[in-house]
């Protein structure tokens, strides 16, 4: 019995610029053929919209502290997950099964950066968006699906 699918894209930036780099000629040992292409399983790596009801959303701001940083100084990606699930609350997790997380990620968190969460429930899920609080960029996307 599966108990989980997964699928995850994932990028090599240029730690000068940080935008995203093909990965050949960058690792001569790897071409872009040695990775998979296709989705593996239907519908993966969903896009996830921006909060249609940004502005009426419940929302809450947080700082970035040492412990949710990683080795490269900025917040580590499994500090999303906990975002995730701190937003979806415990109510949400007592009374129903959790189906399926989208997450796109879209710029970085730092050490003192203060970033807003906010939260929107809709008939297909709980829609979770991160901005960052200074100006609003957004940080990451995510989309809850729930089953009972």
């Amino acid at each position: 019995e599966t108990v989980i699918t997964a699928s995850s894209k994932w990028c090599v930036l240029d730690k000068n610029t940080h935008r995203i780099q093909r990965l050949t000629p960058l690792f001569e040992k790897f071409s872009d053929a040695d990775f998979i292409s296709g989705e593996l399983f239907e519908n993966a790596n969903q896009r996830v919209e921006q909060l249609a009801e940004y502005e009426t959303s419940d929302s809450h701001i947080f700082t970035v502290q040492v412990t949710d940083l990683d080795q490269n100084l900025h917040m580590n990606n499994a500090r999303y997950g906990d975002i995730i699930l701190n937003a979806s609350g415990t109510e949400k997790l007592q009374n129903n099964r959790l189906l399926r997380i989208d997450a796109n990620f879209m710029s970085q968190l730092f050490i003192g950066d203060e970033y807003k969460v906010y939260k929107f429930q809709n008939s297909s899920g709980t829609l979770i968006e991160v901005r960052k609080d200074s100006n609003g960029t957004p940080v990451f996307r995510a989309k809850v699906v729930w089953g009972i």
